[in-house]
């Protein structure tokens, strides 16, 4: 009983949300836009600001180099991200319709089977074919990671890992050194054979936010750059880079994670409430 208590609550919280679409998450980010203060030049700290949702476009800079130290990778930049993929077996399918010997219409489904490079670990236990199941493999645990510059400044203002965490990291950094048991190969640091990859293979790439001219929305608070909370309860701040408008600083992308992010954290309260943790 208890647990069809938990897969009820789970199922609720899902459907809610659901219902709601985004409307959550456009909420937050209408009120924030519209409590929003432009500001021109920051560059000299403005008192009167302290508490406020502030727009601006200006220079971030960091003074020291991040470092992937599993990796030992340094760079001058806003934000260095290490990002993971498998190369797995992904099974596929396809749903058809047929006459029986009966003269009945039934529905046949057949599953195909192709290896991809994943950007998650793929779970091939509930694959449907027998001669599939639990193909897929791992050669060696690595995760995803990233790493913010601690010293991150807005001209006058610091801004806080949240703020960071919304560049785009859309520079490639190239390694120049693989750990014993791999090799480089197109900008990855390949763990197999980049020329022939087999189910199990790993492949690691770096990518971080160059330190320049950045658009940001967000809570300055005293003299730093943070979450805001909406009325909702959500908390949010946006950053682009580049010149970019205050409907801008806001993307597609940016709602459609948040939206999933909140519909997660939605589920995991209804579990977490019906088993009373």
């Amino acid at each position: 009983m208890k647990t069809a208590n938990i897969a009820f609550s789970a199922i609720v919280a899902l459907c809610l949300v659901s219902c709601l679409g985004t409307g959550r998450v456009n909420d937050a980010v209408e009120e924030m836009k519209i409590q929003a203060v432009e500001v021109d030049n920051v560059d000299k700290a403005d008192a009167s600001l302290d508490g406020k949702v502030i727009f601006a476009t200006g220079e971030a800079k960091a003074s020291k180099p991040i470092t992937d130290e599993t990796y030992g990778i340094s760079v001058n930049a806003l934000r260095l991200v290490r990002s993971v993929e498998y190369y797995q077996m992904k099974e596929n399918s396809s749903t058809t319709t047929r006459k029986n010997d009966a003269g009945q219409t039934e529905s046949v489904t057949t599953y195909t089977y192709e290896p991809e490079w994943s950007a998650s670990k793929v779970s091939s236990s509930l694959f449907h074919d027998e001669s599939y199941k639990n193909v897929n493999t791992v050669s060696i645990d690595i995760t995803n990671h990233a790493v913010n510059a601690s010293d991150a400044t807005f001209g006058a203002y610091q801004l806080s890992p949240e703020v960071l965490e919304n560049i785009p990291s859309s520079e490639s950094v190239l390694p120049t050194k693989a750990p014993e048991g791999a090799r480089i190969a197109d900008g990855y640091i390949y763990y197999g054979d980049p020329a022939s990859p087999k189910v199990g293979d790993v492949r690691v790439r770096f990518s971080m936010a160059p330190v320049g001219t950045i658009t940001v929305l967000a809570q300055l608070t005293g003299n730093r750059l943070g979450n805001y909370t909406s009325q909702n309860g959500l908390q949010l701040s946006f950053a682009k880079a580049g010149k970019v408008s205050i409907s801008d600083v806001v993307s597609t992308v940016d709602i459609i994670e948040m939206s999933a992010n909140d519909a997660i954290n939605s589920i995991g309260k209804a579990i977490t409430k019906e088993l009373k943790l």
